[in-house]
């Protein structure tokens, strides 16, 4: 077959190209692609870097272009939206896994293309990701033929992301790398950055608070009895058990917090292979330092895998979950409480208790409670699994049956 020359990155940053010898087939979701990474690379040429001619691509445009690349769109909320591949592709000579072109009122505001994470590929030594780190460094320091420049942004009073900066023309490479958690390169452009080391400080300092709860009640919408919250933003977790680092990432650019899954990962000690997930533990010390000094706390409002333990169960088998009306009574009341203040709740679950499965085959499992409709005994819920699974619904029976935590996060005072 003739190779077809895709312009991928010819678009995104006027100078990167992509080709394959063959088709690919249809991406599934969750399940991780196979497919052999290209046969030519993505390649930077330094001379075309000036170009905006992607910055102004409208997502409709991008799809159509790259049709042949197969990009799916993997949320749309608002604004907001992203388009994902699963493709192995490479860049520069280094395989990517995960694509991501997130565009805002229909330009692209950001590429992210991931190169390793535990999640997708498995732990790997610490050194081995220290030298393809470095190795990825080198190479976009020679293709660019300058060196980077430190930076870091604070995300809270506790967590600084650090990385490394290139500019070259009107685009922006920022190298994230945490070893020996990922390797993630961020491709932005110039307009509306901050670039400079001593503006960044003042940047940091000045940062916009989260919402605040008026805010926040002003997202609630009423329709036909049902109060909902459908402004949230869809993270999705990917092949791998990442369902309580996605949610968490989701609430976090909800109130507007700069975090991802994989840092989330990093902050929640997120086992892989055997230990694959994330502890309720985990998570609790991950939100809460990413809520220092941002003005929001997490709250836990129930903690039903204690109740079900103090009547002597250990880790119950899913047909010994039944709820009691007052369980149900006691989850709507919460619903209701902080869907009408406007603060999604996030929601511990044991699928198999009310006969689900994830599409990971996994039971234990976190999504978010977006909504309720009183009259009809029904939560409104969604899922880390993106297109299609942005809101959905089930009765406030099987809702309460399968529940085994809850918690919220929300401004630490009325403003």
């Amino acid at each position: 077959m003739v190779p077809c020359l895709v312009p991928l990155i010819c678009l995104i940053l006027g100078g990167l190209l992509f080709s394959q010898d063959a088709a690919l087939p249809e991406p599934g979701h969750p399940v991780a692609s196979t497919a052999a990474a290209a046969t030519n690379p993505f390649e930077i040429k330094p001379s075309l870097l000036d170009a905006e001619t992607f910055w102004k691509v409208g997502p409709d445009e991008f799809l159509a272009q790259n049709a042949p690349v197969i990009f799916k769109q993997d949320s749309a909320t608002g604004d907001e939206k992203v388009l994902r591949n699963f493709r192995e592709f490479s860049f520069a000579g280094f395989e990517v896994i995960e694509t991501l072109v997130s565009f805002h009122a229909g330009k692209p505001r950001l590429v992210t293309l991931n190169f390793y994470n535990r999640g997708d590929v498995g732990e790997q030594p610490a050194a081995k990701v220290r030298e393809r780190a470095a190795e990825l460094r080198g190479k976009i320091t020679s293709v660019l033929g300058q060196e980077p420049r430190p930076h870091e942004e604070r995300v809270s009073a506790v967590v600084v992301k650090k990385f490394q900066r290139w500019v070259a023309g009107e685009t922006v490479f920022d190298l994230n790398v945490s070893v020996p958690d990922y390797i993630i390169l961020e491709i932005k452009p110039k307009k509306g950055h901050v670039l400079d080391l001593m503006e960044q400080a003042k940047a940091n300092a000045l940062k916009p608070p989260p919402l605040t709860q008026v805010q926040l009640a002003q997202k609630v919408v009423r329709k036909d009895g049902e109060v909902s919250l459908p402004g949230i933003p869809m993270v999705d977790q990917g092949p791998k058990g990442y369902c309580a680092l996605a949610v968490m990432q989701r609430i976090g650019e909800y109130y507007a917090l700069d975090v991802d899954q994989h840092m989330m990962a990093r902050l929640a000690g997120t086992g892989t292979g055997e230990q694959e997930g994330t502890t309720f533990e985990g998570m609790e010390r991950a939100i809460k330092r990413i809520c220092s000094g941002n003005s929001v706390n997490l709250v836990r409002l129930w903690d039903r895998w204690s109740d079900l333990s103090k009547n002597g169960y250990h880790r119950p088998a899913p047909e010994d979950y039944k709820s009691s009306r007052s369980e149900q009574q006691k989850l709507l009341m919460r619903v209701k409480q902080h869907i009408d203040q406007g603060t999604p709740l996030i929601w511990g679950v044991e699928l198999a208790a009310a006969g689900e499965t994830g599409t990971l085959g996994e039971s234990g499992h976190l999504r978010l409670i977006i909504g309720y409709h009183e009259g009809k005994k029904e939560i409104l819920y969604s899922d880390t699994w993106g297109p299609g699974h942005e809101q959905k619904r089930m009765s406030l029976e099987n809702a309460a049956t399968m529940t085994t935590m809850l918690y919220i996060v929300k401004p630490q005072r009325a403003q």
